[in-house]
């Protein structure tokens, strides 16, 4: 109700991103249509990046991987600060794990979009602007790939140790939970 009598458009991005947010896990039909909304009220570089993002999330959820390439490949890095580029880079982590997990992929291009995924994580771990708790996230998915796998859960449960966000605790969870 709030979105729909908003006139401002920075309010109502900000309105978007929670509803997004909140839709994401359960239902990505409504988290579509307000990513869709971010994406029209974007007015600064971070919003529109974080609405591509979001965009980008949903159609790879829909399986709509081509439409989630465009709009990857349409995406202008010139003058990206650390921030857009963190977000630029998990967009196309998020593109390149679901191109892996599709079961119908063959086995070679699987591998690839896996070693594609492995190397935007490791331009994601590069930036100096990351939190120690990123870094042992990140640092546990590329251990995973590595095959690594008691280093890998070591460092995803230091990282859930550190984390206090129930959001982001879940998706840790998720990754033990995947060995």
């Amino acid at each position: 109700k709030q979105l729909r009598l908003c006139t401002d458009d920075n309010k109502r991005w900000e309105i978007a991103s929670l509803l997004y947010t909140q839709y994401h896990s359960y239902d990505i039909d409504s988290a579509f249509v307000y990513s869709a909304t971010m994406i029209e009220t974007a007015s600064t570089p971070e919003q529109e990046m974080a609405a591509a993002g979001s965009q980008i999330s949903c159609l790879c959820a829909l399986r709509m991987y081509s439409s989630a390439e465009k709009i990857l490949n349409s995406i202008d890095t010139t003058g990206f600060n650390d921030h857009l580029r963190k977000a630029y880079y998990n967009a196309y982590i998020s593109y390149y794990t679901a191109l892996g997990n599709e079961f119908n992929t063959d086995e070679a291009i699987a591998d690839q979009y896996i070693r594609n995924r492995y190397l935007y994580q490791e331009k994601l771990y590069s930036l100096p602007t990351l939190t120690s708790l990123e870094r042992k996230y990140i640092k546990g998915k590329q251990l995973m790939l590595e095959e690594r796998y008691d280093e890998a859960i070591d460092s995803l449960h230091a990282a859930l140790e550190m984390d206090r966000q129930v959001s982001t605790q879940l998706h840790t969870t998720y990754a033990i939970a995947n060995f």
